[in-house]
């Protein structure tokens, strides 16, 4: 997040975050495109959560499906106000096995 943008910008960025909200990241990956590109973001909703957020939600580190999914939409719904779309998404659920 505080590399230097290139004279021309990149034709993608892609995103792995670990406690990053997505906001933060994709306002930086913005500033690095080149006009029309794209950003590829892996969204791990438990990183969405902030401190206003109650985190009884969390079981082990992980989500519910139904908040998981809650939260990813609320990122989707964030995007206009960043001047972003989402051309498609995927939903893939990872679920540790139970002890």
């Amino acid at each position: 997040m505080h590399a230097e943008r290139t004279k021309d910008g990149v034709d993608q960025v892609d995103l792995d975050l670990g406690w990053t909200q997505q906001r933060q990241a994709l306002l930086t990956a913005q500033s690095w495109l080149s006009a029309g590109r794209r950003i590829v973001s892996l969204v791990k909703p438990p990183y969405e959560l902030n401190q206003t957020q109650p985190r009884e939600h969390l079981n082990d580190g992980q989500l519910g499906e139904e908040v998981a999914e809650n939260m990813l939409q609320a990122v989707l719904d964030s995007l206009d106000g960043l001047g972003l779309h989402c051309r498609e998404h995927h939903y893939l659920a990872h679920w540790r096995p139970k002890k």
